[in-house]
């Protein structure tokens, strides 16, 4: 077994008994009665009593003080009724026994179940022996045993998992879960992991709520988590459940919840992924599963729950002297071979919008990696925001998606921005004199008719507005920036402050028009007229960025071959 201090024998017994020696009361031997491969341990008690049998020194592997470990054995009894006890035996570096951790059940007859003993090496301790120790109530009563184990939880748990094994996996008792509206218990009769999953029965008196007892700490703000936890509804149960995770602060009072629904069939096992960016002022998180509206009777399994950094999320940040924000994708290999993702603005009162990326709108993307930073020149200002990620499998069921907390970009009191969204590097603001007047003129035929007062009007769809914008700028800087952003005739995005009651615009620019505000020579203020046209959103890519430059690019290492090394294309070189 992966993570196992024992050797193969001692484990599997296959060999021989030789890893295992009888302390008291009984005798050891070989049984064909196996769990696994072809034969295990037996265990004969000599008379009534309590019985022991230890791993060997030869077989007390090396222990770090302060790491949590497992011990487990499979056990078959021969006489029913009769507790069995597995134990972590811990040792000092003078091989004395200085601690003992033990867990005891009474296993039924006629098949086999697994003991599960979990606990930390207490200081001092530098080996460990695992102790096999039933009660007999007469001599000659039998265990057949298999499939030993010693190793730390780390290896029998998810990567990274930040729940307690003994939580996660339900190895020794419920005592790390609470439920409303039902009841719970261990159960081997639908098992994912190990040799037990927890047993949901509903109540049918609200929604059954199972909860993780403790908070998981040790949060970091504005790291991305997952929570998966793996769910098996009965055969027949397709009920839609939710994952729910309650992030707390220091006090304990719940800061922000977030879930997520999952459907899929039955009388199989689901892990449902959902992720989270843990708030500012989280300092924990507690986990749920929920199944609304559950009937009595109802029954649920859950197993191998995991939750620790990862997941799909989206963190949007300002990006400083751009009018844009810089949107942060991570998880994007949360999902299947072949999933697709897309990307889109959402704006309270407004269509959603896709976010353009430099091969075009993000909209049915492949997944390439694990993540993606998507920089938003086209996002309003001065009004919240927030962006969607959606990440879905193109050719069956299954998708996952994560909204971002909502941030307002800072908008100026007078000034607007002129954003070309295509090649955002040519983008400025400037101040605004005089608001546009729009006219829509008619796209329309008036015909006389002889003989009649009324003529026929034939007409199509208007045209798109047009008006005149005038600006100001107020330096030599501001002036060249304007020029150089209208030099490229592409069309531009006008990004308004909210307070004005004007929707960000799509336009042309026509004429331009630079004018003095005084004939004294020194002075730089410019008076700006731009004849504009209302037009489509325009299609395509974005190309380079308006943040970074060359200067970005020489700073970012010691030479070409360092700067080279890290890109595979060209475009990862302008886009970093």
């Amino acid at each position: 077994m992966a993570g196992n201090l024992f050797s193969f024998n001692a484990e599997s017994i296959e060999i021989d008994r030789s890893g295992w020696g009888a302390s008291s009361n009984c005798v050891l031997g070989v049984t064909s009665s196996a769990y696994s491969y072809y034969q295990a341990m037996s265990l004969t008690s000599s008379a009534a009593g309590a019985c022991l049998a230890r791993s060997l020194v030869d077989e007390a592997p090396a222990v770090t003080a302060g790491t949590e470990y497992y011990a487990a054995v499979q056990v078959s009894p021969g006489t029913a009724s009769l507790a069995f006890a597995v134990q972590i035996r811990w040792r000092d570096a003078a091989g004395t026994e200085i601690q003992t951790d033990a867990t005891t059940i009474t296993p039924p007859t006629g098949q086999w179940t697994r003991v599960t003993v979990i606990a930390t090496a207490p200081a001092g301790a530098v080996t460990a022996r695992v102790g096999l120790a039933p009660t007999a109530t007469a001599a000659g009563q039998t265990w057949a045993l298999d499939r030993l184990v010693l190793a730390p939880t780390s290896s029998a748990t998810t990567t990274g998992n930040l729940i307690p094994y003994a939580t996660a996996d339900i190895e020794v008792d419920v005592s790390g879960w609470t439920v409303t509206a039902g009841a719970i218990a261990q159960s081997r009769d639908v098992v994912l992991s190990g040799g037990y999953a927890l047993k949901a029965t509903a109540d049918g008196t609200a929604d059954m709520v199972l909860t993780i007892t403790q908070p998981v700490a040790g949060i970091t703000p504005e790291l991305g988590y997952v929570f998966t936890p793996c769910v098996y509804r009965s055969p027949g149960v397709t009920r839609i459940y939710q994952t729910r995770m309650e992030w707390l602060n220091s006090a304990g009072d719940v800061v922000r919840t977030r879930w997520q629904s999952w459907g899929g069939g039955s009388a199989q096992w689901l892990a449902g992924s959902a992720g989270d960016l843990a708030p500012d002022d989280a300092a924990s998180v507690r986990l749920s599963v929920i199944v609304p509206d559950a009937p009595a009777g109802e029954v649920w399994y859950v197993d191998r729950v995991h939750f620790g950094i990862g997941g799909l999320t989206v963190r949007a940040a300002p990006i400083d002297g751009a009018g844009a924000a810089a949107v942060t994708v991570r998880g994007l290999s949360t999902g299947g071979p072949g999933w697709k993702w897309s990307l889109l603005r959402l704006v309270a009162g407004r269509p959603d919008q896709p976010v353009r990326g430099f091969s075009g709108d993000l909209v049915a993307q492949s997944v390439g990696g694990d993540i993606v930073v998507a920089e938003d020149y086209e996002a309003p200002l001065g009004t919240p925001v927030m962006w969607r990620i959606k990440l879905y499998n193109p050719t069956g069921s299954g998708s996952l998606t994560y909204l971002s907390d909502a941030i307002t970009l800072p908008a100026e009191t007078l000034d607007v921005w002129l954003v070309d969204p295509v090649l955002p590097a040519r983008s400025t603001h400037a101040t605004v004199q005089t608001l546009p007047d729009w006219q829509a003129a008619a796209r329309q035929g008036v015909n006389d008719v002889r003989g009649r007062r009324a003529p026929v009007v034939i007409s199509d769809v208007r045209q798109s507005r047009t008006g005149s914008l005038a600006l100001i700028t107020h330096t030599s800087d501001e002036r060249d920036d304007l020029w150089w952003v209208l030099s490229s005739g592409n069309p531009l995005l006008i990004k308004w402050p909210p307070a004005w009651s004007e929707q960000d615009v799509y336009v042309s620019v026509g004429e331009a028009g630079e004018a003095r505000l005084t004939e004294y020579a020194e002075v730089y203020d410019r008076a700006w007229t731009l004849a504009l046209t209302e037009v489509d959103r325009p299609i395509g890519g974005l190309v380079g960025s308006a943040t970074r430059t060359w200067q970005t690019v020489l700073d970012s290492g010691e030479s070409w071959a360092v700067v080279l090394d890290a890109a595979e294309t060209w475009l990862d070189v302008y886009t970093g």
